[in-house]
């Protein structure tokens, strides 16, 4: 099957009456019926800017290697492993730097693309680091890019999309472009939170489309999520721990948010297009996306499908994507008004491999039609025929009403996926969402605040009461931070307020130098179900240790000498912070709920080096 393009002009070209048992090519959300992808997806011909990475770059013989996602008009973002054998330093330059002329970038909605650089990123060890920018020696024309995320990292328990032209988990279907949906959670298995984004992939599955998961040559295609202003692309596919891609599998992708400034300098103004070329992009109400799917084998040879081109259409781009499985090659033949044949035909791409594609300059209004020709092999293929009218590239979600949830910003508008407004007026009141910092003012648009140690806290009854333990850990997993407090004054049950059902508690540790207090512990601990209620307080125990280390905690009430609380943290989520600590003149550590603090300060200490700090409390 061939990938040869064709540039035809079809005005005055009759139609006739379709063919008989010719299949017409439906919206593009209709399209399926060939069963679970990506694994556990659904075929599609939806995201337009999701496209296949090829070798060699000879259109006719191409196949697939990655897949990766348009984000400006001649930049294309994948993995850096799709392109670099080694590490990110040996594929700068010289003879381990990838050769842009072996790559072809493949868009359902635009054709085929040469690449004329490639940057991968120098810290690239993987999974660490895993991105490259494409060049391409052209511009896309009528596919609009989709931003990078700029907006945060999707957090966990949040929806995301992934998109990819890889296999399902038993193998099979390279070629075939899917989608399907996956929940982000907690990156672990040695896995970064800062470097990558994770999801779980976990059994027992929804139906296809609603759990799924990533596999070989899904890498570098896009993990979208939405944040108020239409998908951005948050992740590109690095890997999992599962070799089949099967349940269960721990994924993670390249955290975009992580490396945008990356990003950005390579692509440079490119990523502020939000359409590509002065016309409808594929999606925008004047086109029109209609696709297919069949399969075929040697007792079905072929399928003719037929494309209904309205009145005032400008541009006709069909494509074929097909399973490479086994050898097979399918061909594309395309023809206005009557069924095409191998000899007759106004375009076509037979060489032998599984992407063609063909476009049409002003193409006659009436009935198309698309054979699919098997050479040899069989699978499954996709079509997608885009129409295109005149007129003006659609805004997007651009100019559309959101909320950024930043009380320093006003009249938020989306634009380039990300919410944001202009600033409100500097001194405005405002809450930056840690209770360790205060008093929060809007200064230029951003919540500003000042470290500062909250008063009227509860402290120990007896000096020495109070102890606290952290300790720099090599490697991280031996992370450790202790606080016990005990001998406190007095405290009611309704000082702790409501951990189980209300509001969870802040952990702070304040470093003063020269009496400038300065945070260096910031760790949130959320109300919940790891909350149980006793006789006098309540208790916490968290076997994931992913609040900032913490394990467990115990919440004691009573009259004055009676009161304790301990903390106990471990592991590689602990915040440890640079040591020796300054203590000029003091460390504090305040405990800080709803309906009260607590407290402790250190003016002297019991070991204060690189690799501990140990103490009694004042």
């Amino acid at each position: 099957m061939a990938a040869l393009l064709l540039v035809v002009s079809t005005l005055g070209l009759a139609t006739s009456v379709g063919a008989a048992g010719a299949a017409p090519l439906l919206p593009a959300r209709d399209i399926g019926g060939l069963g679970p992808r990506i694994v556990n997806g659904t075929l599609t011909s939806q995201y337009p800017s999701v496209g296949a990475l090829l070798t060699p770059a000879n259109a006719n013989v191409a196949s697939l290697l990655c897949s990766g996602t348009l984000i400006g008009c001649h930049t294309f973002l994948t993995a850096a492993h799709c392109v670099c054998d080694l590490d990110g330093a040996a594929c700068q330059s010289g003879p381990n730097a990838p050769n842009p002329g072996d790559y072809l970038v493949f868009l359902q909605h635009a054709g085929f693309f040469a690449v004329s650089s490639i940057a991968v990123r120098p810290d690239f060890e993987f999974p660490v680091g895993d991105v490259a920018i494409l060049t391409l020696a052209s511009s896309v024309t009528g596919v609009a890019p989709t931003p990078i995320d700029v907006s945060g990292v999707p957090a966990p328990g949040t929806g995301a999309t992934i998109v990819g032209f890889g296999r399902d988990a038993g193998a099979q279907d390279y070629g075939l472009k899917r989608a399907g949906a996956v929940t982000m959670a907690p990156c672990t298995s040695g896995i970064s939170n800062t470097t990558s984004v994770c999801w779980d992939f976990a059994a027992p599955l929804g139906p296809a489309g609603s759990d799924s998961n990533t596999c070989n040559g899904d890498s570098g295609g896009p993990l979208f999520a939405d944040f108020q202003c239409g998908d951005t692309v948050a992740g590109t596919t690095s890997g999992g721990t599962s070799g089949g891609c099967a349940p269960t599998d721990h994924s993670y992708d390249a955290n975009i948010f992580q490396y945008r400034a990356y990003i950005q300098a390579q692509a440079g103004a490119d990523l502020d297009n939000a359409a590509c070329g002065a016309m409808p992009q594929a999606g925008d109400p004047n086109t029109t996306i209609l696709a297919a799917s069949g399969a075929l084998s040697v007792g079905t040879p072929q399928e003719t499908h037929t494309v209904d081109v309205p009145v005032g259409t400008t541009l006709l781009r069909v494509a074929l994507n097909a399973s490479e499985d086994f050898g097979a090659d399918f061909d594309l033949y395309v023809k206005a008004g009557s069924p095409p044949t191998i000899s007759d035909f106004d375009c076509k791409a037979d060489g032998p491999n599984q992407y063609g594609f063909c476009e049409f300059a002003t193409p006659a209004p009436g009935t198309w039609y698309v054979l699919v020709q098997r050479a040899q092999g069989s699978g499954s293929y996709q079509v997608t025929a885009t129409t295109f009218a005149s007129g003006a590239p659609g805004s997007g979600s651009n100019g559309q009403t959101c909320d950024d949830a930043n009380a320093c910003t006003q009249s938020d508008v989306c634009h380039g996926g990300a919410c944001g407004g202009a600033a409100v007026v500097n001194g405005s009141a405002c809450d930056d969402g840690s209770a360790c910092t205060g008093p929060d003012l809007c200064q230029a648009g951003v919540c500003t605040t000042v470290a500062t140690p909250a008063t009227g806290c509860i402290e120990p009854s007896i000096s020495g009461k109070a102890s606290l333990a952290l300790k720099r850990g090599i490697p991280l997993s031996r992370n450790r931070l202790t606080w016990k407090w005990t001998k406190g004054g007095a405290t009611s049950l309704a000082d702790f307020g409501d951990p189980i059902t209300g509001s969870g508690y802040e952990l702070c540790l304040f470093d003063e130098n020269a009496g400038v207090p300065e945070l260096v512990v910031d760790t949130s601990i959320p109300a919940g179900s790891n909350w149980v209620a006793t006789s006098r307080g309540y208790k916490y125990r968290d076997v994931t240790s992913q609040h900032g280390g913490v394990r467990a905690i115990k919440l004691r009430d009573g009259p004055t000498a009676y009161p304790a609380i301990g903390i106990s943290a471990a592991g590689e989520h602990v915040v440890a912070p640079t040591l020796p600590f300054d203590q000029d003149s003091t460390v504090t550590v305040q405990l800080i709920g709803a309906n009260a603090c607590f407290e402790a300060r250190y003016s002297t200490n019991r070991r204060n080096d690189a690799a501990q700090f140990k103490a009694r409390s004042d």
